[in-house]
């Protein structure tokens, strides 16, 4: 039996990584796209208008966002993850 340190164990941990690659139809890829497309527009509107409120970006990037003819929900759950991306990478960059 080999004993682990603490760091060793974080380490495996870290490597226990899990990918599943799947197929998808060509209206799905372009579904996923769109929406990659929005959520980038979306974490660039935020920036430039310093925005970090999920809320006051849904009501600024609403009426562009219309224009994909998507959903309302789309839009609401673009704005989601364009928000928690900013938050994540301004925890992880303190200073920016």
């Amino acid at each position: 039996m080999v004993n682990l340190n603490n760091n060793d164990k974080q380490s495996l941990l870290a490597l226990a990584i899990k990918a599943v690659r799947f197929k998808h139809s060509k209206l799905i890829g372009d579904l996923l796209e769109t929406f990659r497309d929005m959520v980038d527009e979306a974490v660039r509107v935020a920036s430039e208008q310093r925005i970090t409120s999920r809320f006051m970006l849904i009501k600024t990037a609403y009426e562009p966002f219309k224009c994909y003819g998507l959903h309302t929900y789309y839009m609401l759950s673009v704005c989601e993850v364009a928000c928690e991306l900013i938050r994540n990478w301004r925890r992880k960059n303190p200073i920016h």
